[in-house]
């Protein structure tokens, strides 16, 4: 007897309708019965051989009046430029290359499911006779269409190509659509096995709709006057909760603070926030996340993605007021592009040896780089290098500043270096970095900055929000590695797309760069290799504690220690419970969190108006708001923070 197909994958393409895939072909006349728990499609709701679900995953199908078709994803066919855009169909059957340019192997434009596809129509009888025929897209310009590392049909061959293949038992009703009455929840750990038991199950995975998930809510620490609204995109997770520090490095007490779902959309698409009626410039801040998927660890401090500055590469995060960020800057005139003569250095390299009065902390660094261009005997403004391109500039994974690293291992894309800076803990590389740049602006260079947007580093703090959606997987759920440093960051999902766009603007306005390079280099920790990361083995000066610009030192006390507890409320560290709002109420403060009632119409949460109490500590002072201040004397110029 031959057993029953086996269950080998199953996906959302909504958060009530999936698709769930056999290993052959569904050959009995009765319709297959499947379960996910207590959701159990009913048969009338299941669909053999859906048209969406073939293209993207297989690349073709066979139609119910048995036509075979080739058919090129709307994902695909986006990427090629238009639809006059002419794609053939090139196999084991056509000769490959030979087939380009011969009309009766052109892909034709039609409309699936309201979605624009390319599709290529012949008897299935002339391809299905045997086993791994191999086929691939190809343009009229030769342009070979690369098939997407998640498709179950890949295959690579010694030469390392990579192709699709069609196999004659997996023909369309080994793909079966199901719906439900009811939508799931992300944020929990769903599986699809069969109705009566039989075999394994496989998770329930989220689907294209899953990486088209955004929001246009500015994202991070946003300090606004008298508030701070904290927003973190997660969404998959359960619980989301803030700490918040008045001390570096775990000193003091913390507050621990619940964030909720925001209004609307935005909240049913990820976004989480909280808003604190206080002016938090200067704190110190990371989130816990708590949910079901792999890769989440409520024990693991997660450093803000947008967080502009950070102590280090595991964070925690610094709150800073744009007003004190200010704007780079805005004077220099960049050459045009065909007269620039770029010059791609090294910060601590161009420093380290430079002949200029400098610690050598001031040397490891921003600082000492500075004072090297501002020196008159400045060796590449009297080469005539007019443009420096700096290798990456941006938090990576260094240990602290006496490790060696070219920082082509980012955990961070808005932080400047902490081990670049003097004073890390004040911020200070954000000015350090500012003042480089408009140092090089002074001699008639312009800046690039180089940038990483392909991979992480350790932590990968990302991966701790969601790995699922930041980083590319296999069609088996294997993170994948064309890097060559163990991830691949998943640039063509949505927020991914606006984290690096919104990291490239962000530095643009802070520091006055020209622009950014994007590079894809080797990891492979060879010194030798043109864009490995050397570490150097021996030790380097230690810190210096010359003064630098940044955050004042916060040194008043903090509330008592909290964990997070059920969403919304917060439990102290002895056996009495309290609600997040009443913990910052005992420091004077109001919080929003989340949707609920009393937001405002846009869904941003309503300012408290709850009085507090005038409070002052060390290092602070107080104001007729009650609320610490932090207030170093902001740029001349300012920027305005995104509502």
């Amino acid at each position: 007897m031959v057993p029953p197909p086996r269950i080998v994958r199953a996906w959302l393409e909504s958060p009530a309708v999936g698709v769930i895939e056999l290993d052959r072909d569904w050959d009995q006349a009765a319709l297959p019965r499947f379960s996910l728990g207590r959701h159990c499609p009913a048969p009338s709701g299941l669909e053999a051989s859906p048209p969406l679900p073939a293209a993207r995953h297989f690349g073709y199908r066979v139609e119910p009046g048995g036509a075979l078709c080739f058919v090129l994803a709307p994902e695909e066919t986006a990427e090629l430029g238009g639809p006059s855009a002419e794609v053939y169909l090139a196999g084991d059957f056509n000769g490959w290359q030979d087939a380009i340019g011969q009309p009766e192997w052109r892909l034709t434009a039609e409309e699936w499911e309201g979605r624009a596809v390319r599709v290529w129509r012949g008897d299935s009888a002339r391809f299905l006779g045997a086993a791994g025929l191999r086929f691939k897209f190809v343009t009229g310009e030769h342009q070979w269409l690369v098939p997407p590392a998640e498709a179950p049909n890949v295959v690579r061959d010694a030469q390392g190509n990579v192709n699709r293949v069609l196999d004659p038992q997996r023909t369309g009703r080994h793909l079966w659509r199901f719906s439900l009455s009811t939508s799931l929840s992300l944020a929990e750990a769903w599986s699809a096995g069969w109705a009566d038991g039989a075999g394994e199950s496989v998770p329930l995975q989220p689907g294209a709709f899953f990486y088209e998930l955004r929001s246009d809510l500015p994202l991070g620490a946003l300090v606004r006057g008298d508030e701070t609204c904290f927003r973190l995109f997660a969404p998959r997770v359960r619980h989301v909760t803030l700490h918040l520090a008045r001390e570096p490095g775990g000193m003091g007490e913390t507050l621990a603070c619940a964030l909720g779902p925001a209004a609307g959309a935005d909240g049913a698409a990820g976004v989480w926030e909280v808003v604190l009626d206080r002016n938090l410039h200067g704190w110190f801040y990371w989130y816990t996340l708590e949910g079901v998927h792999p890769g989440l660890d409520p024990a693991a401090r997660i450093l803000d993605p947008y967080a502009p500055a950070t102590l280090g590469r595991g964070g925690p995060g610094i709150v800073l007021d744009p007003a004190w960020i200010g704007r780079g800057d805005r004077d220099f005139q960049t050459p045009a592009w065909h007269d620039l003569v770029i010059a791609e250095a090294h910060v601590r390299d161009l420093a380290a040896h430079a002949p200029v009065r400098a610690t050598p902390a001031e040397r490891r660094g921003f600082t000492g780089l500075r004072a090297w261009v501002e020196s008159p005997d400045f060796h590449l403004a009297q080469l005539g290098v007019n443009c420096v391109e700096l290798q990456p500039v941006q938090e990576f994974d260094a240990a602290g500043p006496a490790e060696y690293h070219w920082g082509y291992m980012p955990v961070n894309w808005f932080a400047p270096a902490s081990t670049y800076a003097l004073a890390p803990e004040r911020a200070s590389g954000v000015r350090e970095l500012q003042q480089l740049v408009a140092a090089f602006h002074r001699r008639g260079i312009a800046v690039l900055l180089d940038v990483v947007f392909n991979h992480v580093g350790e932590p990968p703090h990302l991966a701790r929000v969601d790995p699922a959606y930041y980083f590319e997987h296999d069609a088996a759920g294997r993170p994948t590695n064309w890097s060559g440093c163990g991830n691949d960051f998943r640039a063509r999902s949505a927020m991914s797309r606006r984290l690096i766009i919104d990291s490239c603007l962000h530095c643009w306005r802070c520091t006055a760069s020209t622009g950014s390079a994007s590079t894809s280099p080797s990891c492979s920790g060879s010194t030798s290799s043109a864009r490995s990361r050397p570490r150097s083995s021996g030790s380097a000066p230690t810190s210096s504690s010359s003064p630098s610009p940044g955050v004042s030192a916060a040194t008043s006390r903090a509330p008592s220690a909290t964990r997070a507890g059920p969403r919304g409320t917060t439990a102290t560290a002895t056996s009495s419970a309290s609600t997040c709002a009443a913990t910052a109420t005992r420091r004077g403060w109001s919080t929003s969190c989340g949707a609920r009632p009393g937001t405002s119409r846009s869904g941003r949460p309503r300012r408290s108006t709850t009085p507090s109490p005038t409070t002052t500590g060390r290092g602070s002072t107080s104001s007729p708001s009650g609320r610490a201040t932090m207030a170093p004397s902001p740029p001349s110029t300012t920027a305005a923070a995104r509502t």
